[in-house]
């Protein structure tokens, strides 16, 4: 269940990225994603995919100061990899 949960957080982060990315919204309504990625990265930091969330939120903090690259679609893609993931039931 809190694997579901922080899935559709990472999702929501995506989300947010990608609306601040097209300037549809401003840096404030990003920044708690921004924390909670650094944050989540930061906590299970011995894990290579939360070495990504981590890296992720760093980018966010970099996009409020203007720097938007590609890799906005990678994180994209890897937030939608981790949502299919945690929501295919296990056996």
């Amino acid at each position: 269940m809190l694997g579901i949960l922080l899935s559709i957080l990472d999702f929501l982060s995506g989300l947010f990225m990608l609306l601040l990315h097209f300037d549809i919204i401003g840096w404030r309504a990003a920044f708690g994603f921004a924390i909670y990625l650094i944050t989540k990265g930061i906590a299970f930091r011995f894990e290579f995919l939360s070495i990504i969330d981590l890296l992720m939120g760093i980018y966010l903090i970099f996009m409020f100061f203007g720097i938007k690259t590609f890799l906005i679609y990678v994180f994209l893609a890897y937030v939608v990899y981790k949502l299919v993931i945690s929501l295919i039931p296990m056996k």
